[in-house]
């Protein structure tokens, strides 16, 4: 206990010394946001989760990595952007497995006058397409 509390007087004035570098740091890159997380499981075997955001004007790029145990990894990156004149959300996503095979989704989301419309386009790592639609209609009354 002694040893922590000793820790604790000797890191404390160095962290609220460093504290405005820190918020000036995280005000400056308010638009981007990046994390790392590493997990340990009890047999010993560890993974790893590598994300991060970025937000410019109407987009934002996310980009997420995963490495497992035995160093296979996967990832997907997104771009969504939304244009406010034609009330237009644009989803464009790629996956890849720890197998190497892609996916991609392309989706669009457009606000109606009584409603909402969306299509998405679905591409498999065979390069099979699949296509949906759907019309939700909102009664104001």
């Amino acid at each position: 206990m002694n040893l922590l509390n000793r820790t604790l007087r000797t890191m404390l004035p160095v962290a609220v010394a460093m504290l405005p570098m820190v918020l000036t740091t995280v005000s400056a890159n308010a638009e981007a946001r990046e994390r790392v997380v590493n997990r340990t499981g009890p047999n010993g075997l560890s993974t790893q989760r590598a994300t991060s955001r970025v937000r410019s004007g109407d987009t934002v790029t996310s980009r997420s990595t995963g490495t497992g145990p035995k160093g296979k990894t996967a990832s997907r990156s997104s771009d969504v952007s939304y244009d406010p004149a034609t009330k237009t959300l644009t989803r464009d996503t790629v996956a890849t497995g720890p197998n190497g095979k892609t996916v991609t989704t392309d989706a669009t989301t457009v606000r109606t006058d009584d409603g909402v419309q969306r299509d998405v386009v679905k591409t498999g790592p065979n390069g099979n397409t699949v296509t949906h639609h759907a019309e939700t209609t909102v009664s104001k009354k």
